[in-house]
């Protein structure tokens, strides 16, 4: 500790001591403007980006992850790379909540290394969720890039490289927040 004026009165806090520092921050400090979206229009097809890839980077969730996807009539599948350790629920559920098809996919202890290839049947074109579980393990996967997709939300508490994020921020906006909870 800093021999100058005031340090010495200062005593290290421990864990309770930082926690309590914590609570009372969160509930005298709350930011303000602060407004949560969430889309909730109707997805709309994009032009297909030009890529020399067929599937994106490696993302590392952890837990589970939901996946939506606009399916057109030409695509009657949804091809996926996953790699897991121990098993991951892979569920394809349409537009009105139905269960469509589910599979259960372990690639073992080379995942790290290896590759399981998933693919899931599209009855027609329309929106779809894919949802991935994996109770407290982390997993590898990669999406393929012909595909309109988007992921709600991504959970990496595991230490593991998180992709680059893109997004679009409306023009006049001057503040962004990202929470965590």
């Amino acid at each position: 500790m800093p021999k100058a004026a005031g340090w010495q009165v200062i005593k290290p806090l421990d864990d309770a001591g930082v926690r309590e520092l914590v609570t009372a921050g969160v509930k005298d400090f709350t930011p303000t403007e602060f407004t949560t979206r969430h889309f909730t229009g109707k997805l709309v097809a994009l032009k297909p980006v030009p890529s020399s890839e067929e599937y994106s980077p490696v993302l590392i969730p952890s837990s589970g992850i939901d996946i939506s996807l606009l399916a057109t009539a030409e695509q009657k599948q949804l091809k996926l790379r996953l790699a897991c350790e121990l098993p991951v629920r892979v569920s394809l559920i349409n537009a009105k909540g139905e269960l469509i098809e589910e599979k259960t996919v372990t690639t073992g202890k080379t995942w790290a290394e290896e590759w399981s290839d998933v693919t899931l049947a599209l009855p027609e074109a329309g929106v779809y969720q894919v949802k991935l579980f994996s109770p407290k393990r982390t997993y590898r996967l990669s999406l393929p890039l012909n595909m309109a997709l988007s992921i709600p939300n991504l959970v990496n508490s595991q230490g593991r490289p998180t992709p680059r994020l893109y997004f679009y921020v409306p023009k006049d906006t001057t503040r962004l927040a990202f929470h965590a909870p």
